[in-house]
């Protein structure tokens, strides 16, 4: 099956995006780093799950942890 959607769920503000179409990860930060805050500094992690509408690739994205030095 094709994937037919994209939901991003940005754990620090505990918002969704729901997008039409197949981005990955690296497409989904390119495209939206300019409007969600520390985007690009976050990881992630994915998975595709089959719901009514097809098949959606759900990416989570959660601010980096860890200590300095």
């Amino acid at each position: 099956m094709t994937i037919v959607q994209t939901t991003a769920t940005i754990t620090s503000t505990d918002t969704d995006y729901n997008v039409p179409g197949d981005l990955t990860p690296t497409q989904f930060v390119a495209a939206y780093s300019s409007q969600i805050p520390g985007l690009s500094n976050m990881t992630y992690e994915e998975r595709v799950e089959t719901r009514d509408i097809g098949q959606v690739r759900v990416i989570t994205f959660k601010p980096k942890t860890g200590t300095k030095g």
